[in-house]
């Protein structure tokens, strides 16, 4: 099931958190994202995070560009056999480094495989 969760979302020297979405059934996340706006020599960087609880949040799957671009990634690595989602939210943060300012757009279609 495809969820938006940043829509012109300004991050300047700073991380945002998305809300989180509930998995359900599915234990895999395809994200798609796009730096609308930027400026600055850092990276922007989007990380997928999962937790049980919504206050434990652990890393399962990362994407950073430098530049205006599209891009999308799955999460976790499809190449590692094994590798799920296993808890029950999952959610994006989203970084830029410090001197990157960005505008960013983003969401993930969740599966189960």
């Amino acid at each position: 099931m495809y969820s938006k969760l940043a829509d012109n979302l300004f991050v300047s020297n700073s991380t945002e958190q998305t809300p989180a979405v509930a998995m359900g059934d599915d234990n895999a996340v395809q994200v798609d994202w796009t730096v609308i706006s930027y400026s600055g020599s850092g990276e922007i960087t989007v990380t997928v995070q999962e937790s049980n609880d919504l206050q434990n949040w652990s890393t399962v799957g990362t994407d950073s560009i430098s530049a205006v671009s599209y891009n999308t990634f799955t999460s976790p690595d499809q190449t590692s056999p094994g590798q799920r989602v296993a808890s029950a939210y999952v959610r994006l943060q989203i970084t830029a480094a410090s001197g990157a300012t960005a505008v960013v757009a983003a969401g993930l279609n969740s599966a189960s495989l």
